[in-house]
């Protein structure tokens, strides 16, 4: 009987790994001027409902908008794969995202969410400014934004991205989450950060790796990594990244920087038991400020560091 019961599970959950919910299906329309955030949403809830499974963006532009003060707006639970055909499956932001703030294009619910995928899609965030202004453009409308102060999210996988074009940061990790990785992500045209870490007390193990952001057409904001308001986050690796702006990381314990190449400069405060170690870092044409600095540190190691 329990040998049963085990087979039957098992076959249950290779029947949820299998699930697949198109958005197609559930009425996106690619290439027009209709709002898809209703299908999106919809295929995501019947993936909820049936246990977790797989939401697949077929080829195309798909318009994402926000329906109300949600936030973010395609709030993604557990147990839940959210996937394209790469660069040529693209959700991009209704072009009103221009005139407000605070849109967050996908993330998690309210209450967290543990073992997500989002993977091989194009987000494109619709800005139209030329560089940032204070007071005039908007800074807080965000590609991947994974935020939550009342639970837990935990086992994300963010890989294979083309992140690009928003006033805020392309990829945002905050408060709540654990064993979070970037890998293979490419930004561009970010208004502030290109890829933000942040955290709590309670925020650990994030790997960052494989990432870049390409060559940028507007005047980007911030740097191509950013580490700050990290209130506690610990275990974190930065590697074989290349960034064309600077690399900051402040305030973590148990931080590895390793194998980058910065075109700016590497700096952080605050961190305790930090290895930085086989980074080449070159600077920008002109620039008479240092190359790399670390404040208040308890506990550092940096060796066979390339300076240009």
């Amino acid at each position: 009987m329990k040998l049963l019961l085990l087979i039957a599970s098992l076959l249950l959950a290779a029947c949820i790994a299998r699930a697949e919910f198109d958005i197609s299906k559930f009425g996106a329309t690619p290439g027009d001027d209709t709002d898809d955030t209703p299908a999106i949403l919809a295929a995501l809830k019947a993936c909820s409902d049936a246990g977790g499974g797989t939401v697949f963006v077929p080829a195309g532009t798909f318009t994402v908008a926000r329906q109300g003060s949600e936030d973010p707006i395609i709030a993604i639970p557990s147990n839940i794969t959210l996937c394209g055909e790469g660069a040529a499956s693209v959700l991009k932001f209704a072009d009103r995202a221009n005139k407000s703030n605070f849109w967050r294009m996908v993330g998690a619910p309210k209450g967290g969410c543990r073992n997500v995928t989002i993977r091989d899609l194009h987000l494109d965030g619709s800005n139209t400014f030329p560089k940032y202004e204070k007071g005039k453009t908007p800074e807080q409308n965000h590609g991947i934004f994974l935020y939550s102060a009342e639970g837990v999210i935990e086992n994300v996988s963010i890989q294979n991205l083309l992140v690009e074009n928003f006033c805020g940061d392309c990829v945002a990790i905050g408060r709540g989450c654990r064993n979070i990785t970037v890998r293979d992500v490419s930004v561009r045209n970010f208004i502030r950060q290109g890829i933000q870490l942040a955290g709590d007390e309670n925020a650990r193990d994030y790997l960052v790796t494989g990432c870049q952001d390409l060559e940028h057409s507007i005047e980007p904001g911030g740097s191509s990594i950013h580490v700050e308001h990290a209130e506690g986050l610990k275990n974190v690796i930065i590697t074989a990244n290349r960034c064309r702006r600077s690399l900051l990381a402040s305030g973590v314990t148990n931080l590895v920087l390793t194998d980058n190449i910065v075109e700016g400069r590497i700096e952080g405060n605050g961190n305790t038991n930090a290895i930085v170690r086989g980074n080449t870092v070159t600077g920008k044409a002109g620039t008479k400020a240092h190359l790399m600095q670390f404040g208040y540190a308890d506990g550092i190691i940096v060796k066979d560091n390339i300076f240009v």
